[in-house]
């Protein structure tokens, strides 16, 4: 499958027409932020999360995979609360999918020429609690975690947690990479990928995703697509403001003909709510 990380869109764009743009090129997911809709900050609102989820079926068959995240700065039961708020909601509205994380984290970015730290003291606090609480809401609220892994730790608390009972089968890997001016976690490398490969318990049942912050994400999801992964594209991993400020739906149609030179091509809907176990 291919998912696709939500963009930034100038507000006369419409936003069904942006995701179909990228469900034509072959996406699966959307995974989603939310911004304020007259400002355009950044925020975690359960109501704008609902909306973005009822208007993507108008056009497309999408699955949706809003974030917990919170941009690390709000509260955990803040961050997961839009799952019961959203299961509370007009049928249609909820998730079938649901980011998060597996571990903390030093989460930053870096000018190399102020030598300077965006935050300097921020932390992506994930603690061992706050992702088994993670987990229990989504198995009350029915809803499939994808569990992000900035480090080899965090996949073994994942495995934990699937021998704790707190995973359904499969278990959706989500491996993540932090290069450019993005740190934190682990760099893009071939090498540290497989580090990643090569530590899943072989009687383990997963399905597993690539994604990278911070740099070109070609390379890496290529390999990832040869070694059988599955590819999560978009402009919240990298703005391409040297490719010309394409759109999602822009780099999904040219990644899927590479994606083809290694015997890959994109799942369905359909396939990927089946092999996700749905």
């Amino acid at each position: 499958s291919v998912s696709v990380q939500n963009q930034t869109m100038p507000v006369n764009q419409s936003f069904p027409k942006a995701n179909k743009d990228c469900f034509d090129q072959g996406a699966a997911i959307a995974h989603t932020h939310t911004r304020n809709p007259e400002t355009g900050a950044n925020v975690h609102d359960a109501e704008l999360f609902g909306d973005a989820i009822r208007r993507i079926p108008s056009e497309t068959t999408m699955l949706c995979n809003p974030t917990t995240g919170g941009g690390g700065m709000i509260t955990h039961e803040q961050r997961i609360g839009i799952l019961p708020a959203l299961a509370k909601m007009s049928k249609g509205s909820q998730p079938e999918l649901a980011e998060l994380s597996a571990g903390s984290f030093k989460l930053d970015m870096y000018d190399s020429v102020a030598q300077k730290y965006a935050f300097g003291s921020l932390v992506f606090n994930n603690s061992n609690s706050a992702f088994e609480m993670f987990l229990d809401v989504c198995l009350q609220t029915h809803v499939k975690p994808v569990v992000c892994c900035f480090e080899y730790s965090h996949l073994d608390n994942t495995v934990r947690m699937f021998k704790k009972g707190l995973i359904k089968p499969p278990v959706f890997l989500d491996f993540a990479f932090c290069g450019g001016n993005v740190t934190g976690g682990l760099t893009p490398t071939m090498e540290n990928l497989l580090g990643f490969l090569q530590r899943i318990p072989p009687d383990l049942p997963h399905i597993w995703e690539l994604l990278t912050f911070g740099v070109h994400e070609f390379p890496m999801a290529l390999w990832a697509a040869s070694l059988g992964g599955n590819i999560r594209l978009g402009l919240e991993e990298y703005h391409y403001a040297d490719f010309g400020h394409p759109t999602t739906a822009d780099l999904v149609k040219e990644f899927v003909p590479l994606a083809a030179s290694v015997g890959r091509k994109p799942a369905t809907t359909a396939e990927t709510r089946e092999y996700l176990g749905l």
